[in-house]
């Protein structure tokens, strides 16, 4: 038995004190009194006895291998609290015999007697890191089956399974015990910062960050530069992580530059992890080249966000991919095709899919109306350019207005004029189908009909259309004006951007004013071809409605060309053109390129051009048209290594109109396209999953896979101290050099290749915080799982005497036992009074008479 409070025994002293004084004061009258006084006293001992707290240890001789952490994350008073249970060790029998394992990143066995390892010795055990794991290991060699170990730890492990470690303490009937020396610290850390390893001077610089915290807090997060205060913000923080997006810009200055960001807490208390540091190697300007057939005004707008942007003709790109070497980004300001050639195109395209990057700008010139279709340059592009007459979208309403009058029935050409008109009609059908536009037909003599009323022609209807076309019979007048009429009033109530209709007729009509009429039409941007067949045509009125709709006039006197001239002014209505009036601008897929229009309303552009993206590619803006179809307006790729950006509408005011003026978007899309910076092959790095290592990889830096037989170089830390690196081969093109354990901060590396084959190369490192100290939260520690699962448990890390087995706790049976005496008291108070006997006193005896004496 043991007592964990020995010193409150000290209270019995003044209690048998009290004891006899109240015995000597206060005589007992009665034996009812008696026993009360004596279980008062009996009652107060028990108390005493509770408050002290006595222990009944058991299994005291059970082997026992004791485990402790003494990594960076050990602070003062967990180091303390390792002390205490180190010093019970060297009291207990079975710990001391077997000794003690100390761990961090690495393990040693140290006996019981020693004292914890410090300065150099801790610093050998790796303290940036906890191997929990491998400590189980170790101690688990040297405990014997059915013992128990005893981890002392903060419960952060950054390295080893200690699920396999559970697994083998179970199989030997090992129980692990826990003693949990910090957990739930209010602590904030900097967790992640993230750079790009190169950009650009003048380029977006995304920092990506995470702090996290282990309580809802309020900080202070402050950014610097080179080592110069660049920013500070106040941070509400939640626990857990919180993302941080910073968008910076490179600076102007070429060469390699550091940021440092740092989180402040009210009651911080781990603040090794408050800061990390991060490098990124800035490049010169970017190169790029735009291409014009006259004077681009993107010259001038890309030169003045720092861009070394220089004009060339079409003509003079080069014409073998090779000399696009140094040159970062193309663009085609309203290039055609065949302004490019196909020898410059293909040159172009190899180029982009070797990493170079491509901006192409639309106009009258460019995509479908510079005929991209099928051409090298369109097969880079994310919007693939339609064919003239390859009409891929619904946005045709095609109205044919015929001519059935008597005189149709006559030959023109060897052939009735009715029957040509049938079979043209049944081409304008099939046409309409195949492309999924809206058809109808209004015949007339000298009064109108519709023949098949004007709505999408799917496939499966187009027999049905062609029995109603082959219905067509010739008689009567001929009255243009109320066919056209007829024919306006179908057309109009369609909401498609184009519509356009085909009037045919053979004869002179009755006299109207068509004047309304036209310019109703004209102003509603429905467009009239007229088609004259024979010699009696009425062709001055055929060619005025043509020219007042801005459609086309066609003449012939054979009925064999009927056919051919609706299909062709069809295709050339059906051809994708850009699309005039409002069309409205909506976002798509989200894109840095867009960036600068955040948050703000887009205005309309005045017109586009018709393309359609391809798959895989990200549409960021789209135009809708009149009609509610939508086509690209910006859209992005990635072609092989290259990245691709169209901007179909063009730069033009007359096109664009308010969007001229956003020179920010086009120096953005440029600067997203462009070729990244390249990187010399013999930069180092610092290991990704071990910052105590250097890496040169050539063939990850420069795609250039090379057997070096010899590399050297140094590496220089914040306190400018310089240390050689010795480099050794570990992979056909990787070489690393051990430096060591790291302390947080910047350091430059230098490495040379000493048989001249490479130039040298520098770069600055940013090495990070030990792994632990990266913030954990309450509840997280390994050693709940670890004791669960070999039939463990935690242990109260005040209480080294755990060591010594098992205890049963007695206090509260005494509280309970006095409480039950101090009643009994009570109750012996109220029973009836009995008195005590008094003490007798001698009776006088009768002196004794004389006798007669006779």
């Amino acid at each position: 038995m043991r007592v964990a409070d020995p010193w409150l025994l000290l209270l019995l002293l003044p209690l048998a004190a009290l004891a006899l004084t109240l015995s000597r004061r206060r005589p007992v009258a009665t034996r009812r009194d008696l026993v009360a006084r004596l279980l008062r006293w009996g009652a107060g001992l028990l108390l005493v006895l509770a408050l002290a707290q006595p222990q009944l240890t058991h299994g005291s001789g059970r082997p026992t291998m004791l485990v402790i952490d003494r990594s960076a994350s050990i602070d003062g008073t967990a180091g303390r609290r390792e002390a205490k249970w180190l010093e019970q060790a060297r009291k207990s029998g079975p710990v001391a015999r077997d000794g003690v394992v100390v761990f961090g990143g690495t393990s040693r066995l140290q006996r019981a007697t020693a004292p914890l390892a410090g300065g150099a010795e801790r610093a050998a055990l790796a303290p940036g890191e906890s191997d929990l794991a491998g400590a189980l290991a170790l101690a688990l060699g040297r405990v014997p089956q059915g013992g128990r170990v005893v981890v002392l730890s903060d419960g952060a492990v950054t390295g080893g399974d200690s699920a396999t470690s559970a697994a083998l303490a179970r199989s030997r009937a090992v129980a692990v015990y826990g003693v949990q020396l910090a957990d739930g610290r209010r602590d904030a850390a900097v967790a992640r910062l993230q750079a790009p390893d190169a950009v650009h001077s003048g380029d977006p610089l995304p920092l990506q960050a995470t702090i996290n915290a282990t309580v809802d807090a309020t900080a202070t997060v402050t950014l610097r530069r080179d080592g110069a205060p660049a920013g500070s913000q106040r941070l509400a923080l939640r626990a857990g992580d919180t993302p941080l997006q910073l968008a910076l810009t490179a600076p102007r200055t070429p060469g390699e530059h550091s940021y440092q960001l740092s989180v402040a807490v009210s009651g911080d208390e781990i603040t090794q992890n408050d800061t990390l540091d991060a490098a990124v190697r800035v490049a010169p300007q970017p190169r790029v080249l735009v291409a014009a057939q006259g004077d681009s005004a993107l010259t001038q707008q890309l030169a003045t966000d720092g861009i070394n942007a220089s004009a060339v003709a079409p003509a003079d790109l080069p014409t073998n991919p090779a000399f696009y070497t140094g040159v970062d980004a193309v663009v085609l300001d309203d290039v055609s095709a065949t302004a490019l050639g196909s020898a410059r195109q293909g040159a172009l395209v190899e180029a982009v899919r070797g990493g170079l990057g491509l901006v192409a700008f639309g106009g009258p010139d460019s995509f479908s109306l510079g005929r991209y279709a099928g051409s090298p340059i369109d097969a880079a592009l994310p919007v693939a350019s339609l064919r003239p007459g390859n009409q891929q979208q619904r946005d045709l309403a095609l109205e044919l207005v015929l001519d059935r009058s008597g005189s149709m029935a006559d030959v023109a050409g060897g052939i009735s004029k009715i029957g040509m008109a049938q079979a043209a009609a049944r081409v304008g059908a099939r046409f309409a189908a195949a492309h999924r536009d809206q058809f109808g037909i209004v015949s007339f003599d000298i009064t109108p009909r519709v023949l098949i009323p004007l709505a999408p022609l799917p496939r499966a209807d187009v027999p049905r259309a062609v029995r109603t076309i082959d219905g067509l019979r010739a008689d009567g007048g001929t009255d243009i004006y109320l066919g056209l009429r007829q024919a306006a009033e179908q057309i109009e109530q369609s909401q498609l951007p184009q519509r356009h209709m085909i009037l045919m007729s053979d004869g002179v009509s009755e006299d109207a004013n068509y004047e309304p009429l036209l310019r109703r039409l004209a102003s509603e941007h429905v467009t009239v071809s007229t088609v004259a067949l024979g010699g009696q045509a009425d062709t001055r009125l055929l060619q005025r409605i043509a020219s007042a709709t801005r459609g086309r006039y066609y003449q012939t006197t054979d009925a064999h060309q009927l056919p051919r001239i609706f299909a062709r002014d069809a295709r050339r209505t059906a051809r994708p053109t850009r699309v005039r009036g409002r069309v409205t601008v909506t976002p798509g897929a989200d894109s840095p390129v867009v960036e600068s229009l955040a948050g703000r309303a887009l205005p309309p552009l005045r017109e586009n051009v018709v393309t359609t993206p391809r798959p895989g590619a990200q549409v960021v803006l789209l135009g809708a048209n009149r009609g509610g179809r939508t086509d690209p307006v910006l859209a992005q790729w990635q072609y092989g290594s290259g990245r691709v950006v169209a901007w179909t509408p063009g730069v033009a005011a007359a096109a664009v109109g308010p969007w001229a003026g956003e020179a920010r978007l086009w120096q953005d899309a440029t600067r997203w396209a462009q070729r990244a910076p390249s990187t010399p092959a013999l930069t180092p790095t610092l290991a990704a999953d071990d910052s105590a290592t250097v890496l040169v990889d050539p063939l990850a830096t420069a795609d250039t896979p090379l057997d070096l037989a010899s590399l050297a170089g140094t590496i220089t830390g914040p306190d400018r101290r310089t240390a050689p690196l010795r480099f050794s081969q570990t992979s056909p093109s990787a070489y690393t050099a051990s430096v060591g354990p790291l302390a947080p901060g910047l350091y430059r590396a230098s490495v040379i290749d000493r048989d001249g084959d490479l130039p040298s190369a520098n770069a600055l490192l940013a090495a990070p915080y030990p792994a632990e100290y990266l913030p954990r939260p309450a509840g997280s520690s390994a050693l709940g799982p670890l004791t669960a699962a070999t039939g463990g448990r935690l242990l109260d890390p005040n209480d080294p005497g755990a060591l010594t087995g098992g205890r049963t706790t007695l206090w509260w049976w005494l509280a309970l036992a006095a409480s039950g005496v101090f009643l009994a008291a009570v109750a012996v108070r109220l029973l009836p009074q009995t008195r005590a006997a008094p003490p007798r006193t001698p009776q006088p005896q009768p002196r004794a008479r004389a006798g007669r004496q006779g």
